[in-house]
């Protein structure tokens, strides 16, 4: 079997355990491979945005390798946190590290779930931040995600969702 889909690194492409790989190479696993978040082998996503699920600090800088799982791999859903065909796989090749720029336009092609569920985890900069405002700005949902995890607007949910008392 054979998937392709993304996988997030730290800036010095390192995963969350602190293997290094590197553009154009394959990695194997050599223990029997599990079907769940924290199973032995390689993890990537689908959808890019899901992908960030593997790195746990939205201000790090991280790289997003497109990549091509192979040999056994298992499907996982992460529903708790909205995570979907999320993968584990015995092999995994790095096809390609995606430029900053590259994994913008791939979200701004898609929808404003898969766009709220990304700036959720992607430190972007003033700029990037005024470029999806303009992009979504039908979006009340993008742009309440953009406020409260861009620009550290914590009041943003509050002044939505919380009713007046008497």
């Amino acid at each position: 079997m054979i998937i392709r889909g993304y996988k997030a690194f730290y800036n010095d492409m390192t995963n969350q355990v602190g293997m290094h790989f590197e553009e154009g190479e394959t990695y194997i696993a050599h223990l029997p491979i599990k079907e769940n978040y924290k199973g032995n082998g390689y993890h990537f996503a689908k959808n890019l945005e899901d992908t960030l699920c593997f790195v746990d600090d939205k201000d790090l800088e991280i790289k997003v390798a497109e990549v091509t799982g192979s040999g056994i791999i298992c499907q996982y859903e992460y529903d708790y946190y909205g995570y979907y065909d999320l993968y584990c796989a015995e092999k995994i090749k790095i096809d390609k590290i995606l430029t900053r720029e590259e994994v913008l336009n791939t979200i701004l092609d898609k929808f404003e779930f898969s766009a709220e569920r990304f700036v959720k985890y992607y430190k972007l900069t003033v700029e990037e931040i005024g470029l999806f405002k303009k992009h979504y700005s039908y979006s009340v949902g993008v742009l309440d995600a953009i406020a409260y995890y861009q620009e550290n607007d914590k009041s943003v949910y509050e002044r939505k969702y919380m009713k007046k008392r008497y």
